[in-house]
Order: structure tokens, then sequence, then C-alpha cells
């Protein structure tokens, strides 16, 4: 551990006396630097990426527009310590940041997915990300690290992918793409710029057979989005999706078996039809406005959205999740700039407070699989309810003006799982996990381009529904439907890093060169591990879980242009 801290910290002494940080033209500077330009809100702080604690990265649209974009695999394979793996080579990926999400081999845990700040994450923390289309959104933002304090189930951190709505003229865009094993993906896109107003829309049509056998999929996404400006201060903004599509799982192979033929499909997975398929579809509304009193702003938004969802999902009987859900999020933020009039001399006080409200409701029912069909015995009928409440504060004040500052949040979440048995009333089962996680860091700013941070905090992650299965050797003989000994994990994690640009206007070449370095140290207690009874994954608490990490990012703007 000391020899971790020890290589760290003279990785960051090495680079604080690189003359680069340092160096100054005599010309004008007209230059745009990431760091101080880019206003991030996934964090709940408006803030640019030099004035967040945190691991922050912005990816933009044109860094993916021209390349494959099936997946997420192909859109965030460069942000350092985030780990994709498509289960079956072209989707169910699973996205573990720092080892959360890890515990899954599909999906999506511990790692909070927004879409244009609404959740995709259901409220016990799954995700799946079947309406992302890249061609609709406009920029991603990834906060890696502890964010419990900021969301729920949300250790590992969160993404958030934003609709593409900056665009300065009206546009109609055909989009066609061809690929090997009989990749297709066509559609339009279409954008409408007002003198208050602006509409984008856009549908695609996505199919491809896979590698392997029994591995092709078809997507249909429509996604859109409409936002008016009322004032300079004030604006609603409506967005809407529906996707529907088809997944076949081609299973897994034996070592023998994949070297006999790495495309074959499982033969078990083969006689069930194995299959997944999906249609959801959402809207959402935000209402933003603001106003300014002195050297005071005030800032209120409210967003309020519904989802629908069905899955029919077969295995070893076939399944349908119906899922109706409806939420929303409050936030004020507080601005307050005190200190005179100088700017060199002014500090900021910034007070964020807010809620966020998530239930989700919806009949499970079970029958037998006919070769991948519905047959006709009902084997179960059930009703899930999921909600979560969480209520969060954070504050960010200037205690060195343009230098030094400091930041603390804290989170209380409840997450509530009532699971009632309709053919089979005794084993109805109710469970509630509920946790308050603070966070404190510090943000020093080397130059205005670069910043060192430091953060402490604690984690809180309750169990996924499917999680809380119950089997025979639990405490209460497998009589109820949940897990009554899974316990939620929790955790403390420590962090220190450095981030922000190379700067040398003279050079023809090498012109912006953003970096970032961030050291971590975890400890989890309870974690979550799946296990083994009869052939069945069951999961249950382990004792602890300490994980280190470096991650270490440079992006570089080779040619100016």
């Amino acid at each position: 551990m000391f020899k971790d801290y020890r290589f760290l910290a003279l990785l960051l002494i090495l680079l604080i006396s690189s003359p680069s940080l340092y160096s100054q033209d005599d010309e004008t500077d007209t230059s745009e630097y990431k760091t101080d330009e880019i206003v991030i809100t996934g964090t709940r702080l408006e803030q640019k990426i030099i004035d967040i604690p945190y691991p922050v990265l912005r990816i933009n649209q044109n860094s993916w527009i021209t390349s494959r974009k099936i997946g997420v695999q192909d859109v965030l394979l460069t942000v350092p310590g985030l780990f994709l793996q498509p289960r079956y080579g072209n989707h169910d990926t699973r996205i573990t940041i720092r080892g959360y999400g890890s515990r899954s081999n599909t999906g999506i845990r511990g790692v909070r997915i927004l879409l244009d700040g609404i959740p995709e994450s259901e409220p016990d923390g799954q995700t799946r990300i079947e309406a992302i289309d890249f061609d609709a959104i406009g920029r991603i933002e990834v906060v890696r690290g502890y964010s419990s304090s900021l969301y729920a189930n949300a250790p590992g951190g969160v993404i958030n992918f934003m609709t593409d709505k900056f665009f300065p003229i009206s546009f109609l865009q055909l989009n066609n793409e061809f690929g090997s094993y009989d990749l297709r993906k066509n559609g339009f896109k279409l954008g409408i710029n007002g003198k208050n107003s602006r509409f984008m829309t856009a549908y695609s049509y996505q199919n491809y057979k896979g590698y392997r056998q029994h591995s092709q999929e078809y997507q249909h996404r429509l996604n859109s989005l409409l936002e008016v400006d009322f004032t300079q201060q004030s604006k609603l903004s409506v967005y809407g999706y529906y996707v529907a599509g088809l997944i076949k799982l081609p299973g897994s192979l034996t070592l023998t078996q994949y070297n006999e033929n790495d495309t074959a499909a499982n033969s078990r997975s083969l006689s069930r039809d194995e299959k997944r398929i999906s249609k959801k579809g959402r809207v959402g509304i935000t209402l933003l406005t603001s106003f300014e009193k002195g050297s005071m702003k005030h800032t209120l938004e409210a967003t309020t959205y519904g989802t629908v969802k069905i899955f029919d999902r077969t295995a070893r009987t076939y399944r349908i999740f119906t899922r109706y859900g409806i939420g929303g999020t409050f936030r004020y933020v507080n601005k307050y700039v005190f200190g005179g009039k100088v700017k060199s001399k002014q500090r900021t006080n910034e007070f964020t407070v807010g809620t966020d409200l998530f239930y989700q409701d919806g009949p499970v029912r079970e029958f037998d699989n006919v070769n991948g069909e519905k047959g006709d015995d009902l084997l179960g009928l059930a009703n899930e309810v999921i909600s979560n409440v969480g209520v969060y504060a954070l504050n960010q004040i200037d205690i060195v003006p343009q230098k030094l500052s400091f930041l603390v949040s804290g989170r209380y979440d409840r997450v509530i799982y009532n699971f009632q048995d309709e053919l089979a009333g005794f084993r109805d089962t109710s469970r509630t996990f509920d946790a308050f996680t603070p966070k404190a860091a510090l943000n020093f700013k080397l130059t205005p381009h670069i910043a060192l941070y430091s953060s402490f905090g604690f984690g809180f992650d309750s169990p996924a529904g499917n999680e809380l299965d119950n089997y025979v050797y639990s405490s209460d003989g497998g009589l109820h439907t949940m897990n009554p000994d899974l316990k939620a994990q929790k955790s403390t994690s420590f962090e220190v890093g450095i981030k922000g640009e190379l700067l040398s206007l003279k050079k023809k070449y090498f012109k912006n060169t953003f970096f970032e370095i961030a050291f971590y140290n975890t400890k989890i207690e309870d974690v979550i591990v799946p296990f083994v009874v009869d052939g069945d994954v069951f999961f249950r608490n382990a004792a602890v879980s300490k994980r280190t990490g470096l991650e270490v990012g440079v992006s570089s703007e080779l040619v100016k242009g």
C-alpha cells in the first residue's frame, strides 16, 4: 500500500514540475480549453471540469460519429478505469467502474445510467440500455468513483447520455451503415432550429446476425426532443423514446467446445431458443428556471417522467415482465458570489438541495417454455413493486478565490421491495434498504488549467431485484420469495488525483493535451457475491473486499482543426 502512495506522489511531482504546465505565451490566448470551458451537469453542480473534485470526462459526438457505434463498448472504450465487456460480442454489455458492476454476467449494476438526466436505471439499480441510439446522442458525461452522495445505487459512478440539441441550423440527415456478419443500420435524423425552440427526432433500424450461431438481434429506436425557451432564464424540455427489439442468446461454451467451433451456440440455449424480446417507451418533461437578485442566483429545476416496459425472456421457462414506472426529480440551486467587486478576490458558494422519486409496479407471468414459445401452463404469477426515495444536499465553497474549494455532500436513500405471489400468498415478502452516504472533497488549482483533488466518502448499493431470489438453505428455508439474509453492501473510499491540460500554443502539433491521473482505495463490507445451488445462481454477502487502483488517461489534439 505505501509503495502505491509513493509511486503516485512521485508521479504528481514530475507532472507539477513540468515547465509546460506554467509556460505562458506573450500572444493573446484564443484557444478553448476543455477543462475551463466544458460545464458538467451529471455531478448535480453545474461546474467546469477543472472545478470538480472528481475524475470527470465529457465525450462529444464528433469522437464517434464516423466510427462504428453499434454498442456502448464502441463509444466508451477510451475512458480510463471503465471496463466494457459484451457477453456475446455484440450485446449484453457489462459496464464496470472500479470493480462495481462485476458481480453480474450481464447488464449494469452499481453504475447509475441517465438519459438526459432522467434515470434509465431502475429503482433497484439494474439497467438495460437498448434505448440509447448513438446517432441521437450529442454528448456523454462520465463521472467515475463514488457518487452515492448524489444518486441512488451509484457507488461506481454515473454515465449521463445527452440527446443532441446543439445544432446551429435545421438539417435532415440520412444514415446507412453496413458491416460484417450482415450488419445493417439505417435511419434518419431531423433537426429544426427555431428562433426560441429546438426539435430533434431520430429513427434507426439495426439488424445484426452476429459472429456466433443464435446471436442475431434487431432493434427499432425512435428518440425525440423538444426544447422551448420562454425567456433567457426559463425553458421547457420534452423528451421521448420508443424501442422495440429482439436479442437471441447463444449461451456459453466449454473450452473444448470453443476450440472445436467458436461460432457454435450452446445446445441448451438452442433447444430453449433463449432470447429477449423488449418493448419500452418513456416520456419526460423538465422545467428549468432561474433568477438573480444582487450577487445571488437562484435556479429551480423540476422533472417528471413515465415509463412502460414489456420484456419477454426465455430460459428454462417463458417469463413476461410488464413494468409501469413513474418518477420525478426536483432541484434547487443557490449560487452566491461574495468578497468584493474585484473578480480575482471574489468567492463563490454554491448550495444544492434536491429529491428523487421513482415508483415501479407490474406483473411477472411465468409459463412453460415450448421450444422458445409461450406454453399454455401458467407456472407463476406475481406482482413486483420497487420504489426509491432519495434526498440529497451539497455545498461547494471557495476557500481561496479561484484556487482552493471545498465540497461536502450527503444523500439519504430508501429502497423498498414488495413481492406479491398471486398463486401462493403466504410467500409474499417486503424488504427495505436505507442508508445515509456523505462525502467530502477538496479541489486545488495549480494553474488555471491544472488541478489537484482529493475526496473521502461512503457508498451504498442495495441488491437488485433478481439478486434477492430465495433458496432452500436461507434462514427461512426458502419459504418466502425474497432472501431474508441478503444485505446491502456498504463501502468507504479515498481518492486523490490530478487533471488538466498541457498547453503549448506555439507548437504546430499536440497543442492541447488533456490528462488525468487518479488513485483510489476502497473498502467494501458485506460484498454481494454470486454462488450456485443445484445449477441455479443465487447471491449472498461476503465479509470484506478491498480495492486499490490507479487510472491514467491522456488525450491530445494532434493537429489543430
